[in-house]
């Protein structure tokens, strides 16, 4: 293992702190394991919920409580690592909209998304794939994966990790929170049936995507097995120890 002389914040947000705790071990892992000391300063959610509820006085306080906390390491030259595109998003664009803060600048400039992390260790050499087992997986290209551009560089991992993607560009219906609506949902299932049925999505279909609302349609509409490209990246890299699932 590479001794750990570089440091890097992971802003952990609600999903992998909450629903998935599995998902913030593997991440730390994977960076401790490229030679970095993971700092975890404190936090809270990115406040995407609130922002999609038009709950901004929320939102507002959740984004300047998180600029103050991850400000000292922005203006270190520390980089900010997030694994939820919408914590992201927010980050590096989102909070512009509604908060005014001096230290926002500095945070947005220092946030750097998993896939952009790992795509860049890659390309440095710092970042091995070991010979395994071929599998094919359709990527699903949420609606922050285009906003972002983050899928031609997830794609790009997958391949050099063994993994074959069919890109899917269609919607498939969750829309962040509105897709939990009640009064939604009847609307929410017809997209979500047109993706499957225009794709080809039948059980035993691997689905990926970086989205976690989506994940969660994708899995509530479909008889696919449905993850995080990370899921299948991680456990490819070269001497890693996957301590996350002890």
């Amino acid at each position: 293992m590479t001794p750990r002389s570089k440091k890097i914040v992971y802003f952990v947000d609600s999903y992998a702190n909450y629903n998935d705790p599995t998902v913030g071990k593997m991440v730390v892992a994977l960076v401790e394991h490229l030679g970095y000391e993971v700092i975890l300063p404190p936090q809270k959610e990115s406040g995407m919920p609130a922002v999609e509820y038009g709950m901004l006085g929320k939102a507002r306080e959740l984004a300047e409580y998180n600029i103050e906390h991850l400000a000292p390491y922005a203006h270190d030259g520390i980089r900010i690592l997030c694994t939820s595109l919408a914590a992201a998003y927010l980050l590096k664009d989102g909070y512009k909209t509604f908060v005014d803060d001096p230290n926002l600048s500095v945070v947005s400039g220092a946030v750097i998304d998993i896939a952009e992390f790992l795509h860049r260790e890659y390309k440095n050499g710092n970042l091995r794939f070991q010979d395994g087992q071929k599998q094919q997986a359709k990527y699903h290209v949420c609606c922050l994966s285009k906003t972002l551009a983050t899928a031609s560089i997830t794609r790009e991992l997958l391949q050099a990790a063994g993994v074959e993607t069919e890109q899917i560009d269609d919607c498939c219906g969750g829309a962040g929170v509105w897709g939990t609506f009640k009064e939604n949902y009847t609307i929410s299932s017809e997209i979500a049936s047109k993706l499957r049925n225009k794709n080809k999505i039948e059980t035993g279909t691997t689905i990926l995507t970086e989205s976690e609302t989506c994940r969660l349609q994708i899995m509530g509409h479909t008889n696919a097995t449905v993850g995080f490209p990370l899921e299948l990246l991680a456990p490819r890299v070269e001497g890693i120890k996957q301590c996350w699932l002890e």
